[in-house]
C-alpha cells in the first residue's frame, strides 16, 4: 500500500487469513496489532518523505518460497570500502544469488553463514555527494531484493556562524564560499560542525589558515562516532585590525578522502 502521509497515521485491514510478520513500513520491519477474534490488522503508517510525503507499507500474509534481503542498508561512503550485509531464505538461494551494483563500483563477497553473505562495496572517489545508487539481489534471473542507497562524503562540514540568504519566511540558502562577520578589533569565535557519515568511529583533523588572520587553535584533532557530529571551536583575530573581506581556508583530513572549504571573513565593526 502506498500513501501520501504528511504526518504519522494508521490503516485497519479486515483479512480473510491470519496475518504473519513482518510488516514493512518505510523499508524497515515494524510491529503491528493483530486481533485474531475479529481478523483485523492495525498497521502504523510512518510520516512520508520528500515533496509528496510518499511512503509504502506491506504486510506478509504468506511467506514466499524463496527470498533475499539487504540487512540494515543505510548509506555508502565515497572513497571507502563499505560493508553490506545480505540474508537469504535458504543456503541454495544464497549460493545461486548475485549482487547487482553500478558499473563503476567494485564488490567482494564473504560468506558469513549458509544463509548470510557480506559484501565489501568499494565506492569510487569521484562519485557525487548526495547521489543515489541502486542495488539489487537476484537468483536464477529473478529479482528478489533491492535497495537505493545514498552516497555521502566521509564527512559533512558546516560553519554555524556563516551568513545565509533568506527567501520568504522559511526558506534559506547558505552562501558559498561561507561568509562569517567578524569584529575587526575583538575578533570572534567560529564553530565548525563536522558530521561523520561513516557507520564507524573516525578521527579527523581540522586546520584553518588565512592571510591577515590569526586562529587559535590553528588545528584540532577530533574523534567522532559513526553517524554523529561534533563541534570544533576556533577563535579568529584580524591582524592589525584589518578591514574588508579576507579569505581563509578550512581543511578537514582523515577518514579517507575529505577536502577543503573556502570561506570569507567580513568586517562587522562600526
Amino acid at each position: 500500500m502506498e500513501f501520501s502521509a504528511q504526518r504519522p497515521g494508521e490503516v485497519v485491514l479486515q483479512l480473510l487469513a491470519g496475518a504473519q510478520r513482518p510488516l514493512l513500513a518505510a523499508g524497515r520491519p515494524t510491529k503491528f496489532d493483530w486481533d485474531e477474534r475479529t481478523m483485523r490488522a492495525r498497521l502504523p503508517i510512518p510520516e512520508g518523505k520528500g515533496p509528496s510525503f510518499r511512503v509504502r507499507i506491506g504486510l506478509a500474509i504468506q511467506p514466499p518460497d524463496s527470498s533475499a534481503f539487504f540487512v540494515d542498508a543505510k548509506r555508502l561512503v565515497i572513497g571507502q570500502k563499505n560493508r553490506l550485509a545480505t540474508s537469504y531464505s535458504s543456503q541454495e538461494v544464497a549460493e545461486r544469488s548475485r549482487l547487482r551494483i553500478p558499473p563503476s563500483f567494485r564488490a567482494a563477497s564473504t560468506g558469513k553463514s549458509p544463509t548470510e553473505i557480506d559484501y565489501e562495496i568499494d565506492v569510487p572517489g569521484d562519485a557525487l555527494h548526495g547521489e543515489w545508487a541502486p542495488m539489487a539481489l537476484e537468483a536464477d534471473g529473478v529479482l528478489m531484493g533491492r535497495a537505493r542507497l545514498q552516497l555521502l562524503k566521509p564527512a559533512s562540514v558546516r560553519i554555524r556562524e556563516a551568513v545565509s540568504r533568506h527567501f520568504g519566511g522559511l526558506a534559506e540558502l547558505p552562501v558559498s564560499p561561507a561568509l562569517v562577520p567578524v569584529d575587526a578589533s575583538a575578533g570572534r569565535e567560529v564553530s565548525v560542525v563536522i558530521h561523520n557519515n561513516s557507520s564507524e568511529i573516525r578521527n579527523f583533523k581540522a586546520e584553518v589558515k588565512g592571510e591577515g588572520l590569526e586562529f587559535s587553535p590553528a588545528r584540532a584533532d577530533i574523534s567522532i562516532a559513526g553517524g554523529m557530529e561534533r563541534e570544533v571551536l576556533f577563535r579568529v583575530f584580524p591582524i592589525q585590525a584589518q578591514h574588508g573581506l579576507m579569505p581563509w581556508r578550512l581543511h578537514i583530513s582523515g577518514a579517507g578522502r575529505t577536502g577543503s572549504a573556502d570561506a570569507l571573513c567580513g568586517d562587522s565593526a562600526r
